[in-house]
């Protein structure tokens, strides 16, 4: 069993960095696209939209990427941490990852 969870990137580097901007590797499989992020930023996308869209991504990405992600968490001894530059408790694309 994975314990999720999520916390804000410069908290720590014990995690999966799951940002467009900075994420790697598996981490960049699970960030939101550019346009995601500058149209939230900007208000022209909404949190509904953003949420669709977000999902839309998460449902296309094969199964043997969760397997992998399954992996990575086992390798932090259980609990797996994404982490985004979004403040705890703001609407951040890491919430869904976590449920």
């Amino acid at each position: 069993m994975i314990r999720l969870t999520r916390a804000a990137i410069w908290k720590t580097d014990n995690g999966l960095d799951v940002t467009r901007k900075t994420g790697k590797d598996l981490g960049l499989v699970f960030a939101p696209t550019w346009a995601m992020i500058s149209g939230h930023k900007s208000g022209t996308l909404s949190d509904d939209d953003y949420t669709q869209k977000y999902l839309e991504i998460l449902i296309q990405i094969p199964e043997a990427v969760y397997t992998e992600l399954y992996r990575f968490g086992q390798q932090c001894n259980g609990i797996l941490t994404f982490l985004c530059y979004c403040r705890d408790g703001k609407f951040c694309h890491t919430y869904f990852l976590m449920n």
